[in-house]
């Protein structure tokens, strides 16, 4: 819309302005449009940052601490953790990217044999 108006204005003043004068605003207005285009996208790359470290924030006040009092030791190989059946038991899992826009998990509840391989597919992702 901005290059447009600036081509009507060289328009109804052609007589005022040279070829060379025209050339210079419609580049200049060129430029100044990509120049606002990427200013508007650098905000967004912010604003998504910002989201980002929300979330995070988010997850380190309301993730809940856990008890130490019924807590297993984590069996252990060679000072890395060992786990010989491998298999994971989510249950009553509840996530949300961002706690404004309510929850994508809702008491997700699954299990994960051990050696067997998943994949994560959603709107946006794959992991």
């Amino acid at each position: 819309m901005f290059l447009f108006y600036a081509a009507i204005l060289c328009i109804v003043l052609r007589t005022e302005f040279k070829t060379a004068q025209i050339g210079q605003i419609m580049a200049a207005a060129n430029q100044l449009l990509v120049f606002l285009a990427m200013m508007v996208n650098s905000i967004n790359d912010t604003q998504y940052q910002f989201f980002a470290v929300s979330r995070v924030l988010h997850y380190i006040i309301t993730t809940p601490r856990e008890r130490r009092d019924f807590s297993v030791e984590m069996p252990r190989r060679n000072g890395r953790p060992n786990f010989e059946d491998g298999k994971i038991d989510l249950k009553d899992v509840d996530m949300a990217y961002d706690p404004m826009k309510g929850l994508v998990l809702k008491k997700l509840s699954v299990n994960f044999a051990g050696q067997e391989k998943i994949g994560i597919v959603g709107v946006e992702s794959l992991l």
